[in-house]
């Protein structure tokens, strides 16, 4: 493919993406119980994508998840521009979250991804991330990023998430 069909090439697929992909991917078991619980217990939710941030809000909306999110935050939807990074995505999101909280209330954070990306804008942000197995991830991709854990459904993610802030409370104490 040469670089002038490019353009094309991605407007094609993204096309297609959102005429029938969107609709037809299906939120993973257990994830809506999750955000529930989390969002019943008073945690608050971003979401920190690499997709152009337009794209993230339609898939959201066509799954019917975009209420339980405080922030929604992905990539610049002018992709001439240059990709600004994971780290800056997830930072825009706990901008965003921390905005959120009352004043000289403390932002407690955990990032939950499935790629080495998700791990590493995490850890630049000084945030632990939670890797999911079931994503785009090759065998011991997220461990070898440094994901604190690694888990292979909603309920082992829940766990984490727990141990996560009790860890992080008990050592603020």
């Amino acid at each position: 493919m040469t670089e002038e069909l490019l353009p094309s090439v991605v407007d094609h697929y993204r096309s297609g993406y959102r005429s029938k992909g969107m609709a037809a991917s299906v939120v993973y078991p257990g994830i809506v119980d999750l955000l529930d619980a989390l969002g019943d217990a008073g945690v608050l939710r971003a979401v920190a994508t690499s997709k152009p941030e337009p794209i993230a809000r339609e898939l959201l909306q066509i799954q019917g998840l975009t209420g339980y999110f405080e922030a929604i935050c992905g990539a610049n939807p002018d992709e001439s521009a240059p990709h600004e990074g994971k780290a800056a995505i997830v930072s825009a999101a706990l901008s965003a979250l921390q905005a959120s909280i009352p004043t000289g209330g403390v932002l407690d954070a955990a990032m939950v991804g499935d790629r080495f990306f998700d791990v590493d804008g995490g850890r630049a942000n000084g945030v632990p991330c939670v890797g999911v197995s079931w994503g785009y991830a090759r065998d011991g991709e997220l461990e070898a990023a440094g994901a604190v854990a690694v888990v292979h459904d909603a309920d082992d993610l829940r766990r984490v998430l727990d141990e996560l802030t009790t860890d992080e409370t008990k050592e603020a104490h």
